[in-house]
């Protein structure tokens, strides 16, 4: 994909040279993963920050297509646990709805994996969700 156009359609492209950006948060692109959730029709992408080894919060965003437009689900600057080198929302973790997801992380070092449930606002088949918690284990 080289860009969005003016209808708000990509505009693609085979040369790799051309290609453009679908995501941006300038300061905290560290390292980021994309999801399909079928039950909600929407793309789920997960974000850590700057630097993997530290508290620096992670983000989630959702969007109707892997091109956006993107929105901020969740945003913060500091959790308890370093994020780790990567977050994602597999597929096969998710419920048939979509409205719980499961977050894998490698948090301080370690296969981390901790439930997520979306409350969602209005339409549920368009996937629209208010900001969530994410709750750990021990946390019920």
């Amino acid at each position: 994909m080289r860009r969005i156009g003016a209808d708000g359609e990509p505009i693609w492209t085979t040369e790799v040279g051309e290609r453009g950006a679908v995501f941006s948060k300038p300061g905290r692109c560290y390292r980021t993963s994309v999801s399909s959730n079928a039950g909600l029709k929407r793309y789920r992408l997960g974000q850590t920050g700057a630097d993997a080894s530290v508290r620096t919060g992670f983000g989630i965003f959702g969007a109707p297509e892997p091109w956006g437009p993107w929105t901020t689900i969740y945003q913060t600057d500091s959790w308890d646990v370093a994020p780790g080198e990567s977050c994602s929302f597999p597929t096969t973790w998710m419920s048939p709805g979509g409205a719980v997801p499961h977050l894998v992380f490698s948090g301080d070092d370690s296969f981390s994996v901790r439930r997520v449930v979306l409350r969602l606002a209005g339409d549920e088949g368009r996937g629209r969700a208010r900001p969530l918690r994410l709750r750990d284990r021990g946390d019920r």
